[in-house]
């Protein structure tokens, strides 16, 4: 048999990087730059980042399963709106949700699932342990060391994922080097030209995830930050032997000593985190193995043991369907939104939840007039086909009115457009106002301050083509008003 290497070479680390981010995980290579890289330094960040959000059904869903979570919420304060979970938990724990999310469905469909699992689910319990180490010390941003912990695997993972697919005989050579009891480094530089850490490395610069990953890797550094992130992976293995275990015992003793605490006070602390953490786990939709997280003895058995692909399949096929207890905790987000300064892009967020996800209709705009009033353009939108409608939604005013949105902005009043009144209003529907609606019906409010239209509220089922009724628009009524209610209130 000849040497390893002398086989055929595998491909390069940055092949791989080609590959993971164009064909394996291009979804979330794009969400990962959006959510880890620009948006942190956008102005608009919080606003953007809901909007990111409620694209994706299935992340939606999960994110606010784990908002009302003991892990995330441990107030049991009540959460129904991506908006208002970014109030209540803070912009940079729902970014780090997502991005764990994103990263669990990248690599849950590819190969050698239930190791993929059972490494994510490490990864997790590390992440949770290192940032209740990081809370311990003070630390300014444990969700920083939070994320830094769950993707200092990645390429390890993404490799192991992908790797059958991608490069199998390299795959090959590096499982029979690791056999053979090669050092698990050496191993990987012989068989691949690279190790996967510098993998992970790569995909931490080009995907923007974190710098505290690369500090985390060299393992050299001194800093608390550091060795948060190291003594996470070493209570997560510990645990694996057992919360009594003597290695157990003599980390808690090192780490108590670190943090200036009682060991056993901080034992218990850990295994809090891991029962904590082996829920979180569950709602994040992965389905549960024996032994995922070791909890403590007294752990509560877990019920929620929704499968991802299933949860996936079922929560993107339908369209949102409407929603009166969920209508009324929106309301009551935004109610208590507005009895403080509210953050106006993040009251609109919440505003087109509350219409989208609420009353379950499939598209939704707020669009606002220029300051000549000679045009009016969307503002927020949210649904099906978001962006190709923020782009198409800019329309001419005119006076006396030309279209349906002249008529709605000059008549000041709801607009409910359906069979019975179409016909009155045809002269009003022009070529571009037949292009948005087609012969579906809507609905259409303008928001008026001070007597004088600034914009209005856009909503319809058209994708969909499912009717409307009564009862939706008054709840489109009302949830237009809360957003005229905060717009004078700034």
């Amino acid at each position: 048999m000849m040497p390893v290497s002398d086989q055929p070479a595998s491909l390069t680390r940055e092949d791989w990087l080609k590959r993971l981010t164009q064909n394996e995980m291009p979804v979330f290579a794009n969400t990962a730059r959006l959510i880890a890289g620009e948006l942190s330094r956008e102005q608009r960040s919080a606003s953007e980042l809901a909007r990111l959000i409620l694209q994706d059904a299935s992340m939606t869903a999960r994110l606010l399963r784990l908002a009302n979570s003991s892990y995330y919420n441990p107030s049991h304060c009540r959460i129904s709106t991506v908006s208002r979970a970014i109030v209540v938990l803070g912009f940079e724990t729902v970014r780090n949700i997502s991005l764990t999310i994103g990263v669990i469905d990248s690599l849950v469909e590819g190969g050698n699932r239930e190791m993929i699992i059972r490494e994510m689910a490490y990864a997790f319990h590390a992440a949770g342990q290192a940032r209740i180490l990081a809370e311990l010390r003070h630390d300014p941003s444990p969700e920083e060391v939070f994320i830094a912990t769950l993707l200092q695997q990645l390429g390890r993972m993404a490799f192991w994922c992908f790797a059958d697919r991608i490069d199998p005989e390299a795959a090959k050579r590096l499982r029979m080097l690791q056999d053979r009891g090669m050092p698990p480094h050496e191993a990987e530089q012989e068989a691949l030209g690279f190790t996967l850490d510098s993998l992970t490395r790569t995909l931490n610069q080009h995907w923007q995830l974190s710098p505290l990953i690369d500090e985390a890797l060299d393992k050299k550094s001194g800093d608390p930050r550091i060795n948060a992130i190291r003594q996470g992976y070493e209570i997560a293995s510990a645990a694996s032997q057992g919360w009594r275990s003597s290695t157990m015992r003599g980390l808690m003793g090192s780490i108590a000593a670190d943090t200036d605490m009682d060991g056993q006070r901080l034992l218990g602390i850990c295994q809090a985190q891991a029962n904590e953490a082996a829920e979180a786990i569950s709602r994040l939709g992965i389905p549960r193995l024996d032994n995922l997280i070791p909890t403590a003895d007294d752990a509560t058995p877990l019920t929620d043991n929704t499968g991802i692909t299933a949860m996936t399949i079922e929560e993107d096929s339908k369209p949102p369907q409407p929603d009166r207890e969920l209508q009324l905790d929106i309301l009551q987000e935004i109610s208590d939104m507005l009895d403080s300064k509210p953050d106006i892009n993040l009251l609109m967020e919440m505003i087109l939840e509350g219409i989208h996800r609420g009353l379950g209709m499939d598209r939704t705009v707020f669009a606002l007039l220029t300051p000549d009033r000679r045009y009016i353009n969307a503002k927020y939108t949210l649904g099906w086909d978001r962006h190709a409608l923020l782009q198409q939604f800019r329309y001419d005013i005119a006076s006396p009115p030309a279209s349906l949105i002249d008529y709605v902005i000059q008549s000041q009043q709801p607009l409910w457009l359906n069979t019975d009144n179409r016909n009155r209003l045809e002269k009003f529907i022009t070529p571009p106002i037949e292009i948005l609606i087609g012969q579906d019906e809507c609905f259409m409010m303008p928001i008026s301050l001070q007597g004088k239209a600034i914009g209005l509220f856009y909503c319809d089922r058209k994708p969909s083509h499912r009717p409307l009724n009564e009862e939706l628009f008054g709840g489109f009524k009302l949830f237009a008003n809360q957003a005229r209610l905060g717009l004078s209130m700034m």
